[in-house]
């Protein structure tokens, strides 16, 4: 439907152009203004209802990526105490066959 009249229902606006909507609006009868309007409200109030889930959702991931950061940086160390106590070791088994010999 792409014109506005009296008997348009709350569908033929929802399906309507912003052109075609804000052209033929004055046509309606005030029922389906009033029901477009609580339409909308309920469209509203479900759209701040996702950003609250989403937000929540991102939260509780910015938490997981953070424990895996600090427990990587935890591994991170104790790759670097091994690597550092190898390496130790390789020198000190060097010096002292070098002694030895």
């Amino acid at each position: 439907m792409s014109e506005l009249s009296f008997f348009s229902t709350l569908q033929d606006i929802i399906t309507l152009s912003d052109v075609e909507l804000r052209n033929g609006i004055g046509s309606l009868s005030p029922n389906v203004v009033t029901e477009y309007v609580f339409y909308l409200r309920r469209e509203l109030a479900k759209a701040q209802d996702d950003r609250a889930v989403v937000s929540r959702e991102n939260e509780r991931l910015q938490g997981i990526t953070d424990e895996y950061r600090r427990e990587n940086e935890r591994l991170q160390s104790i790759i670097e105490k091994q690597q550092q106590s190898s390496h130790d070791l390789r020198l000190s088994s060097t010096l002292h066959l070098k002694i030895k010999g």
